[in-house]
């Protein structure tokens, strides 16, 4: 197939489900990113791309990886403090002093110590 039939035709099909425009390589890209962030391993998403070398597979979506990492460790915090959760996505936007003194002393876990320690 001649590449200008297979990128007119692409064109012609994202219009048609009203997708948003994309050249042939971004839509790649957004397939290994999502790829990435639905947990697909670095090896699997090399083998589909077709890259040589699994470091330039993670050289490339390194950016991914810390977004996917953050994730993974805000989800398992949910999960484990709940009430920490909720009280920290209420505070956000607020200064760090005022964030102290907005959190509801029912959530509080009475440590016996002095407050601040």
């Amino acid at each position: 197939m001649h590449p200008e039939w297979i990128y007119r035709n692409f064109v012609r099909l994202t219009r048609k489900a009203d997708l948003p425009a994309l050249r042939l390589h971004e839509l790649r890209h957004t397939h290994a990113t999502h790829a990435l962030a639905a947990g697909s391993s670095l090896k699997v998403i090399q083998d589909r791309l077709g890259h040589r070398s699994y470091t330039l597979t993670a050289n490339t979506y390194t950016h991914m990886l810390l977004e996917v990492d953050r994730a993974a460790a805000e989800a398992t915090a949910k999960l484990a403090f709940p009430e920490a959760a909720l009280a920290n996505r209420e505070q956000v936007g607020q200064p760090p002093g005022e964030r102290e003194q907005s959190v509801d002393a029912s959530s509080q876990v009475d440590t016996g110590a002095p407050r601040g320690t």
